[in-house]
């Protein structure tokens, strides 16, 4: 139990900063993030219900895996933002927010999916929307990499 309170203080020293300097030096584009981070809490919170119910197997490890995935996601548009004015020829403001809003669509979709589960008492076939939009992250940042040595 000591772990876990350590591990969620953790959290809370790390993304606070994180938070702030999202909100406060960046133009990505706020009310979105916060919504992206709402619908995280919801998706944690409809996924702990769907084990509950379905009756999966809950484990703490799958539990920590989970936060600590999201945490990753959130940093995915300051990455960019960064990127963005490392590289100063790339113009990645409309393609931080367009990201921005397809992770938002990824945890909604998660959320349906996990209602959809308590309601139906069953476990239903996962579409793993946050992996493919990162697949489409990825793509594209590789197109911009490979069209930058076409210069």
């Amino acid at each position: 139990m000591q772990a876990y309170k350590r591990f969620n203080q953790n959290i809370a020293i790390w993304l606070y900063p994180i938070t702030v300097y999202i909100f406060t030096y960046t133009w990505v584009n706020h009310e979105v993030f916060s919504i992206l981070g709402i619908l995280m809490m919801l998706d944690i919170i409809s996924g702990v219900a769907k084990t509950v119910i379905v009756g999966t197997k809950p484990t703490s490890r799958r539990f920590v895996i989970g936060i600590i995935s999201k945490i990753l996601v959130l940093i995915i548009p300051m990455i960019l933002w960064i990127t963005a004015k490392g590289v100063l020829w790339i113009e990645l403001k409309g393609f931080v927010n367009i990201v921005l809003s397809m992770l938002v669509l990824a945890e909604s979709y998660s959320v349906l999916q996990n209602i959809i589960s308590v309601r139906q008492r069953k476990e239903i076939e996962e579409y793993d929307a946050m992996t493919a939009v990162l697949n489409f992250i990825l793509k594209e940042v590789k197109r911009f990499i490979e069209e930058s040595f076409k210069r």
